[in-house]
């Protein structure tokens, strides 16, 4: 199968949301089968460079183009990505993000493990008894600084 990348254009724009950064987006074609535009290149610290399928969807809403991200036909199209990436002059991901991503794994894996104990902090409450007569509620009118006769007033358009 041969495999071309007629264009990519880098994506700047990642949020830091997803477990994934992405990278850039490629048209690629498959020589005499297909051409894909908007295929991702993304990197996460466990899985390093990735292909993900084009987000486009058909009439019936289902995603039109789809592959398993770790199969070889995805693992090719994330090895000529990563090559032209570089080539272009795209800089890997921080280090810091393997960092953070390892770290994040130990405490998962340790919070599964059952390692991390479950503690109870006590608590105290006190109850303001400056107003006595007042009910439940003028404590929490006094907080939003809501005076109930006006607003009954103004609900009843008076």
């Amino acid at each position: 199968m041969t495999l071309k990348i007629k264009g990519m254009r880098f994506f700047d724009e990642d949020d830091g949301r997803n477990g994934f950064t992405v990278l850039a987006h490629a048209e690629i074609e498959i020589e005499d089968l297909m051409n894909l535009n908007n295929v991702t290149l993304a990197w996460s610290a466990d899985r390093g460079y990735t292909a993900l399928a084009p987000m486009g969807r058909d009439k019936s809403g289902l995603r039109s183009v789809i592959w398993n991200s770790d199969s070889p036909f995805a693992r090719l199209v994330a090895e000529k990505m990563r090559a032209m990436y570089h080539r272009m002059g795209g800089k890997n991901p921080p280090a810091a993000d393997l960092q953070l991503v390892k770290e994040r794994e130990a405490a998962i894996a340790k919070a599964k493990s059952g390692e991390i104990e479950h503690r109870v902090f006590p608590a105290t409450f006190t109850v303001n008894e400056s107003e006595p007569e007042a009910d439940d509620a003028a404590g929490l009118h006094r907080m939003l600084g809501v005076d109930p006769v006006s607003e009954t007033m103004v609900r009843a358009g008076l």
